[in-house]
């Protein structure tokens, strides 16, 4: 079974919402989400979801796969703070390397004329 993040992310939306107003917040075609979604439980070869006119409940399937999705993205949303601090230089280390003649050489640049 292949699993993405993105597919998941759907999953999720529209168990908050319906499949139509998932895919409006992720500003995707409400057959895309559909699809995506059936693509999952052919996946996992189960229904996930009761498909309604006000909306969509979850089987037992559903409601195994909603701990792991949720789990997945508290996991993600983890990751993604832990990352950003390198990006905001909140930590890391620079080790720099050189040999003798060449800190001798770019001491001496400067001073010398002509170089």
């Amino acid at each position: 079974m292949k699993y993405d993040l993105y597919s998941l992310q759907l999953f999720l939306a529209a168990l908050h919402k319906n499949i139509a107003r998932a895919a409006e917040t992720q500003n995707i075609a409400a057959s895309a989400v559909s699809n995506r979604i059936s693509d999952l439980e052919q996946s996992i070869g189960a229904p996930l979801l009761h498909r309604r006119q006000r909306g969509v409940d979850l089987t037992r399937a559903g409601n195994e796969l909603l701990r792991y999705a949720q789990s997945i993205e508290r996991l993600v949303e983890k990751m993604e703070a832990n990352m950003s601090e390198f990006a905001d230089r909140l930590r890391g280390h620079i080790r720099i390397a050189t040999n003798t003649s060449s800190i001798k050489l770019s001491a001496i640049q400067p001073l010398g004329s002509g170089w």
